[in-house]
């Protein structure tokens, strides 16, 4: 019996028939070590990463590649603007606040480094297929977490490496498009979460699967239209996490991840504002000042005063190190993408934020309805949209870069002119 294979991989593969063979150039090439290197973000200095300086080297080679997809010049530009609004955005605020130049040099790097990275990911599109994208960027991602024993903590697994090999090996997996193989990855991605204490990481990889499945059913089935996808995956996102919900709190997934699980909604009432309880100080926070505060700026005592009501409003102890030292140390870090991009670019930032939202939910719903996107879209994907709620900035840049880059349509005339499968 011959095995199962998944749909096509991208829009591209499917629209572009005459396209021909993925071509052993050196332009090929480059584009992988480009890739490793940027995925590597080994930090370099004010702010930029090595990949940083070698994507502003190499502005010649994909300059061009974002006007070959459709929305890449509009987040380009929205993502320049935002940096441009925080540095405004800190300027006012100084009449009451301090402000932290060399975070505020850093963060906007950050955020520019975002473009350029995206840059490189949309020019090695006509060059590479998706998974082979996602499999050197990760590598350097690998790398990275290697080289950073700093960021390993308690879980090595957790805060380091899971996130490097989750994209190598659905890299790998997404060249071959079986869907044993896929699904047998994917299981074996989650059961290892499990097993290293990783609850986000487990239930996303288990979402991932049902998606990668139901994809595959779609050949036998009409696959539905855009806004019946949309509700069908944010349905079985739900069903996944009271499903995580009930297998924690019942201890099916061990121990520590019970008693951590359980104190967690007796305190809040909910395991995500538990879990994340810097979503109530955002809040908080955007109650008192919604234009947001700009890069660089440091909370005053009235700002943690604020945040800390918020804290105590869903029963969280708010005087304690973390909240005093990571979250407004200085700086302010509200602990996701969200919260993050609101405080340091205000409201331009938040629309930025809908943009990305709005291109990784466009992205998961076609692969429902046509099949289009492989396992490691998906996977980018859904990781992402987590990370827009629940993860800070910082942390969630490479994955970010990768599941926009991956995400972005090309143009009609792209796809048709394009070189070899995946544009």
């Amino acid at each position: 019996m011959t095995a199962a294979r998944l749909p096509s991989a991208t829009r591209g593969e499917a629209e572009g028939a005459a396209e021909v063979s993925r071509p052993a150039d050196l332009e090929s090439h480059l584009a992988r070590v480009i890739l490793l290197i940027v995925g590597l973000r080994y930090g370099f200095h004010f702010g930029a990463t090595y990949g940083d300086v070698l994507a502003i080297a190499t502005i010649p080679l994909w300059i061009g590649a974002f006007r070959r997809y459709s929305l890449g010049l509009v987040f380009a530009g929205l993502a320049l603007t935002a940096a441009v609004a925080g540095l405004v955005l800190s300027e006012i605020s100084k009449g009451d606040h301090y402000l932290n130049l060399a975070n505020r040099r850093d963060v906007t790097m950050q955020l520019v480094g975002v473009v350029l990275a995206l840059g490189v990911v949309l020019w090695a599109r006509r060059l590479l297929r998706p998974g082979e994208i996602g499999l050197w960027f990760g590598l350097g991602m690998l790398a990275d977490a290697v080289l950073s024993p700093g960021t390993w903590g308690t879980n090595p697994w957790k805060f380091a490496f899971c996130m490097p090999v989750a994209v190598i090996v659905l890299g790998a997996v997404a060249l071959q498009r079986r869907l044993a193989v896929t699904l047998s990855a994917v299981a074996a991605l989650a059961l290892l979460s499990i097993a290293l204490d990783s609850r986000a990481y487990s239930a996303t990889l288990a979402l991932v699967g049902v998606l990668v499945f139901w994809r595959w059913m779609r050949t036998a089935r009409n696959g539905g239209g855009w806004l019946r996808n949309v509700a069908l995956i944010a349905a079985l996102a739900i069903s996944v996490y009271y499903l995580a919900t009930s297998l924690l709190v019942n201890g099916y997934l061990g121990r520590d991840a019970q008693v951590r699980s359980v104190e967690q909604i007796h305190s809040s009432g909910s395991l995500i504002l538990g879990g994340r309880p810097e979503l109530a100080a955002t809040l908080a926070l955007m109650r008192d000042r919604p234009e947001g505060y700009g890069v660089g700026v440091v909370p005053n005592p009235h700002d943690v005063l604020v945040a800390k009501s918020g804290l105590a409003g869903i029963n969280y102890s708010p005087n304690n190190g973390y909240v005093d030292r990571y979250m407004f140390g200085g700086h302010i870090e509200l602990h996701s993408v969200f919260g993050d991009m609101w405080a340091n670019w205000g409201v331009i930032g938040l629309l930025l934020l809908a943009l990305t939202a709005f291109l990784l939910v466009l992205t998961l719903a076609d692969a429902l309805s046509s099949g289009h996107g492989d396992v490691l879209v998906l996977y980018l994907c859904c990781w992402s949209l987590w990370n827009l709620a629940f993860s800070p900035f910082i942390v969630s840049v490479p994955v970010l870069v990768l599941a926009v880059g991956l995400s972005l349509r090309p143009r009609p005339a792209s796809v048709s002119a394009g070189r070899i499968r995946g544009t």
